[in-house]
């Protein structure tokens, strides 16, 4: 998840290996009504071994709708945390993916 700043709205990006691509279009399929443009391929080179890969990824719009979700999983200085109700919050698909 992204934030620009503590005014904007929060947005969903997701970014997956091309070798992932049947899973990043299933989640494109799923967020696509959030979603401006499809999917793009970028070629990346990893920083540790100099291979160049390619990924493929998406963002959705800043929207209100995803300000909870953000607030759930990231601290007030913007850092990935597990919300200590996280039992709570999990299904059996939320597992899965």
């Amino acid at each position: 998840m992204r934030k620009f700043s503590d005014k904007a709205n929060a947005r969903l990006v997701f970014r997956q290996g091309a070798k992932n691509a049947s899973y990043l279009f299933h989640l494109y399929d799923l967020f696509k009504e959030y979603v401006l443009t499809p999917p793009k391929l970028t070629k990346v080179t990893d920083k540790k071994t100099g291979e160049l890969r390619y990924n493929l990824n998406f963002a959705s719009l800043a929207l209100p709708c995803f300000n909870e979700l953000y607030e759930l999983f990231y601290n007030l200085e913007n850092k990935k945390i597990i919300p200590k109700n996280i039992g709570d919050l999990l299904t059996p698909v939320s597992l899965a993916y």
